[in-house]
């Protein structure tokens, strides 16, 4: 069983940890990316196979970390690592791919159409999220992201 602790507030925190995650990510990756020179795809691929990595250890963390013993600070953090390493793979790789693939004049138009699809993908998430928890618990939650950090790593190594 999970702690008192799981709750609809610690939905609320685990978004906020989520996003200062991202925040973070975001604000060190793209100097970061931008420092393997454009013929580095191979430093770039490893950089968010790592990433990717980092989601999915976050992600199994909180699936089999998630009995009793396990404070409410460190699900916060986790949570925040977990934002942190999924950043990467959506934020800096699509901004970057919307410039290489379109070119500067239509590379706006390409980022928010790839926003969009990204935001709608996250509410039906949220809204999907919240209904698996509500019915069947936090552990299938915390499965179903831990396969999809699993399958990202699978994607990635693919390439």
């Amino acid at each position: 069983n999970y702690p008192a602790y799981f709750s609809e507030g610690l939905a609320t925190m685990l978004t906020i940890s989520f996003n200062l995650g991202a925040i973070v990510s975001i604000a060190v990756s793209g100097p970061l990316y931008d420092w393997f020179p454009n013929r580095v795809t191979f430093g770039r691929l490893i950089y968010t196979t790592l990433a990717s990595v980092g989601t999915f250890l976050s992600c199994f963390f909180l699936l089999f970390g998630r009995t009793a013993w396990m404070p409410l600070p460190i699900v916060v953090i986790a949570c925040f690592f977990t934002g942190l390493f999924t950043a990467v793979g959506w934020y800096i790789v699509a901004g970057v791919f919307s410039v290489e693939f379109s070119g500067p004049k239509h590379s706006a138009k390409l980022a928010c159409m790839l926003d969009i699809v990204g935001y709608i993908a996250a509410t039906i998430f949220d809204f999907s999220g919240g209904e698996i928890i509500s019915t069947l618990g936090w552990t299938l939650f915390f499965v179903i992201l831990t396969v999809g950090a699993a399958l990202s790593i699978i994607c990635q190594i693919g390439k």
